[in-house]
This record gives structure tokens, C-alpha cells and sequence, in this order.
């Protein structure tokens, strides 16, 4: 798996719960995701229901973690699909 290391799956964690959907919102993800990198936290996702087994959502809490990489997709209604990774420097 591109992701694996050492064994574990990556932390999953969305702010759409707490931001909500708007267009353009890709920068706010992206600027989220380097805070995060940054503050070494990841914010809780809000609002998942039923999350898939056996991957990794951050759902009780911010989980305090070291993070050296982050991936921000993003889908647009019109067809458009992008991921980006932003990592620490």
C-alpha cells in the first residue's frame, strides 16, 4: 500500500463536518491540513455516522500526533478530481 508504514494505515480526518461545503473550499482544507502538519494535531471529523472498518478516523477527539505528510483531495461537481500532499520542511 502507497500508504503503509511499518504497519499501520494513515489517521483519516475530514473539517467538512465543521466547515461545511462551499466552493473553492479546497484552500481551506489545504490550509487546515498545514496547520495540522504544523501543530502536530489532527482535527476530529465531525458527523461521520458509520465509518468504514477497518480504516483509521480520528471521531472522539484532536489526536495529538507527529505528521509529516498530509493528502488534501478534492472533487468538484463538474468532473474534477485532485489530490495534493503537503509535507514538513
Amino acid at each position: 500500500s502507497v500508504f503503509n508504514t511499518k504497519g499501520k494505515q494513515p489517521f483519516i480526518s475530514s473539517i467538512k463536518g465543521a466547515v461545511g461545503e462551499s466552493f473553492s473550499s479546497g484552500g481551506i482544507r489545504a490550509a487546515a491540513t498545514a496547520i495540522s502538519i504544523k501543530d502536530k494535531i489532527i482535527p476530529l471529523t465531525l458527523g461521520l455516522k458509520n465509518p468504514i472498518k477497518p480504516l483509521r478516523f480520528v471521531l472522539d477527539k484532536n489526536k495529538d500526533a507527529q505528521i509529516n505528510f498530509g493528502m488534501v483531495n478534492g472533487f468538484s461537481s463538474g468532473g474534477t478530481f485532485v489530490s495534493i500532499i503537503l509535507k514538513t520542511i
